[in-house]
């Protein structure tokens, strides 16, 4: 899976950012929401620990869902970042409700909040005043972060709705375009991958369509939306770095000779394609009156 372009392009959008903003800086946080596996993270500890000035003062704050195993994530990461010359401080946190935790920072650290194709996962329920990606968004920019990854993939409205049908006609137009890109990389050189991933993608429809309330995990919308929502909270955008672009460039427009990959911006928005459909967006943020990195 992290040989597919969806997957290498958003996690080297976020490194490479990371790596040019923290340049000089000798403690880094990273609150990592959605951390999974923290397969992102070894390349940028590899990375970090290679720079002229010598090694910062890491930290990583890891939060997921109970189901996931991130102690396991935490002992990985931890001895990856010890054979990097790299001690790496690491806090678990598990929650059915991101938006509810409340990580431990230092006022000295240079803090980036990074959500990397996981926001998706917030429950867009409750009152006006109580729902769950209004409250996330809010947590966050308490945190004051000098930075904010968001990391998401694009979807129209339709897999929002409460109504099954309107589910059902967003996840054929948005499934069919993603196996239609999976199909083109994978089924002629990697038929094996190709299957895997349309397991994954046949229990990912399945949770988006035909499950409801706190069992529903799958509930992606558009960027616009997203967009909307760090504005709302305080956020405003910081422009794409050059580094990020290149890199996101390279891993995307060269997967494989296709003029189908297509690639382009939206203000500051970072917009990845296939053939005619966002597929993928990709932005930084800051707390209003920050100082920009």
């Amino acid at each position: 899976m992290l040989n597919l372009p969806s997957f290498r392009v958003t996690q080297r959008f976020a490194n490479g950012t990371i790596l040019d903003f923290c340049q000089g800086a000798t403690r880094i946080h990273i609150i990592d929401y959605g951390i999974h596996y923290g397969c992102q993270w070894p390349q940028l500890i590899q990375r970090l620990s290679q720079r002229p000035e010598g090694p910062p003062v890491m930290k990583i704050t890891g939060i997921d869902f109970p189901r996931v195993d991130v102690k396991e994530t935490e002992r990985n990461l931890v001895e990856y970042a010890k054979s990097c010359g790299i001690l790496l401080e690491f806090e678990v946190i598990t929650s059915t409700s991101w938006e509810l935790v409340q990580p431990k920072t230092h006022v000295n650290d240079l803090l980036i909040v990074n959500c990397n194709l996981r926001i998706r996962h917030l429950r867009e329920d409750g009152s006006v005043g109580d729902n769950p990606r209004k409250l996330f968004f809010e947590k966050v920019y308490s945190l004051k972060p000098n930075l904010f990854i968001q990391c998401v993939w694009d979807a129209g409205s339709n897999l929002s709705s409460p109504f099954f049908i309107q589910r059902f006609e967003g996840a054929l137009e948005s499934f069919f375009t993603k196996m239609d890109l999976f199909q083109t990389l994978l089924q002629e050189d990697m038929p094996e991958e190709y299957d895997f991933i349309g397991n994954i993608m046949a229990k990912t429809i399945m949770n988006m369509v035909a499950m409801e309330g706190v069992e529903r995990l799958e509930r992606p919308n558009s960027y616009r939306s997203w967009d909307s929502r760090a504005r709302r909270a305080g956020f405003e955008q910081e422009p794409v770095r050059p580094k990020a672009v290149e890199l996101v460039k390279a891993a995307w427009c060269s997967s494989k000779p296709n003029c189908n990959f297509k690639m382009g911006m939206d203000g500051n928005w970072l917009l990845l394609g296939w053939k005619e459909r966002v597929l993928y967006a990709m932005s930084t943020w800051r707390p209003q009156n920050k100082q920009a990195g």
